[in-house]
């Protein structure tokens, strides 16, 4: 019965207890018994479920896993020691419920869920596989924080609609998604989309976008939208139909910076950055490659912010820029990334010192972005190169020969991030920061002014994950931030103060 499951079990673990779930469940899952749903399980309100390394959770139907309680899914690093939740046929996925208590999903792969996690509350969502068949991640009204996940996947097979929507986010879902090795859409009857926002302020950073489709392809639409924060992602669009790297639709307050984005297919309805039906956008320091015929950026209805956009490289688009923007201090160049070859099938994208081909020149892009942006990447902080990755090397060091370049991962460096939830919140917030390396830190709360107000955290601190809470007095209901400053540089964090 286990043959269900596509991955493989340890042949050890065929004498173990088979145990049968459905309807309620709670308690403790280990990986002493195998266990097979045989119909909708719930955790109710009030109830908790902890699913522990190397369990193995087939599921004989269409059944899905319905989350009122709290539910926490720890996995162990290592494969063997992954939770694996699914089967090859299709199940219906991890739904959390309005009042379910703050959760954690670690570690896990799901496999070939319909939507591999639907939440409406906060959910701790790291480290996992997801490879759903509709959606990856769906938030309505929810806050998670989503990152260092290995994979979140979905091919729109089988989806009612027709679409695929690796992450979806809806009627006010405010998540942190960040370094996430791989966000994927592909196939579909209709559109596919690696993040789709509808009313929603996402922070999105340090991930790897690619999305695929023999129909229309959208690296990230934002529809009806005050504020969302895009910086340091790679995006690869790649489809015989319609592409859109980044479609903005009634969307301002947009920010775009230091993205490296490239659309592969040659087809001539594909669009970089389109600035569409009343949105505003800042557009800085970001490699936008086309695919010969297309266009860099469209603002016929739409604005780029002349004041706080600029310095871009646009190469290879038939047409720069259609409408209102017509670039400031931008520059069209082959960016000479690290390795000659096809663009479409780099895998990476740092910017090089020397043409390991001819050895000769340097990417036009290095110490060529925005004069306001410090190149936090440099030790000696210089100003700011275009793109997603940075120089790999300088001239005054002796270059690597190419096939000496270790191997390049999608998974940035990162000095530190912060995020708080719930948000908005109302009377106190939880504050989570870590640290890639030990040394001062602070945490600092400004209004929209620049005015500090508060100074919650200012000491030396080791590497790891830290906690601390915030419980405000005597200020007015709105938008805050929250920064963290670090040696290397800072993140600032937006939160919504209700009371």
């Amino acid at each position: 019965m286990l043959l269900l499951c596509s991955v493989a079990i340890p042949f050890a673990r065929a004498l173990a207890l088979e145990i049968n779930l459905s309807g309620t469940v709670r308690g403790v899952l280990t990986n002493e018994n195998t266990y097979r749903v045989t119909g909708e399980i719930f955790v109710i309100e009030g109830d908790s479920l902890e699913i522990r390394e190397g369990v193995h959770i087939v599921f004989a139907g269409n059944y899905g896993l319905e989350v009122h309680g709290w539910l926490g899914i720890l996995g162990g690093v290592d494969d063997a020691t992954r939770v694996v939740i699914g089967n090859n046929t299709g199940w219906r996925g991890i739904y959390f419920y309005a009042g379910a208590r703050p959760s954690e999903i670690r570690n896990c792969d799901l496999i070939k869920p319909s939507i591999g996690i639907q939440t409406e509350v906060y959910v701790e969502i790291q480290g996992n596989r997801i490879d759903a068949i509709n959606i990856g991640i769906n938030c309505i009204r929810a806050n998670p924080r989503i990152r260092n996940n290995r994979l979140i996947s979905a091919s729109g097979v089988s989806s009612s609609d027709g679409d695929a929507k690796a992450i979806s986010l809806y009627d006010g879902s405010n998540p942190t998604i960040s370094n996430n090795e791989l966000i994927y859409a592909s196939g579909g009857r209709g559109e596919s989309y690696g993040i789709y926002i509808n009313e929603s302020c996402p922070i999105i950073k340090d991930n790897w976008i690619e999305v695929i489709s023999d129909l229309s392809a959208i690296g990230i639409i934002g529809i009806r939208t005050d504020k969302i924060i895009i910086e340091r992602n790679v995006l690869r669009i790649n489809s015989w139909g319609k592409m859109r790297g980044l479609w903005l639709i009634y969307a301002t307050n947009v920010d775009f910076t230091s993205n490296t984005m490239l659309l592969m297919i040659t087809c001539q309805n594909a669009v970089s950055v389109f600035v569409d039906e009343g949105s505003v956008l800042a557009l800085t320091n970001n490699i936008l490659i086309g695919n010969g015929l297309s266009i860099g950026d469209s603002t016929v209805n739409g604005q780029i912010d002349s004041l706080r956009s600029g310095y871009n490289d646009y190469w290879r688009h038939e047409i720069n820029h259609v409408g209102r923007w017509q670039g400031y201090n931008d520059i069209s160049a082959d960016p000479l990334f690290e390795f000659e070859g096809d663009y479409s099938v780099y895998h990476a994208y740092y910017l090089s010192w020397i043409d390991t081909t001819t050895i000769v020149g340097r990417s036009p892009c290095i110490d060529a972005g925005s004069l306001n942006i410090a190149d936090l990447y440099d030790q000696f902080a210089t100003r700011s190169d275009i793109g997603r990755f940075p120089r790999v090397y300088n001239p005054e060091t002796t270059p690597p020969r190419p096939d000496d370049v270790s191997e390049v991962s999608p998974q940035p460096i990162s000095y530190g991030l912060i995020t708080s939830f719930p948000n908005p919140f109302n009377n106190s917030m939880t504050l989570s920061f870590e640290l890639a390396s030990p040394g001062r830190a602070s945490v600092v709360v400004f209004d929209l002014n620049g005015r500090q107000l508060a100074t919650l955290w200012d000491k030396p601190t080791e590497t790891g994950h830290h906690l601390l809470k915030w419980t405000p007095n005597g200020i007015p209901a709105g938008e805050y931030l929250i920064r963290l400053e670090l040696p290397q540089g800072s993140h600032t964090s937006r939160v919504i103060y209700l009371p």
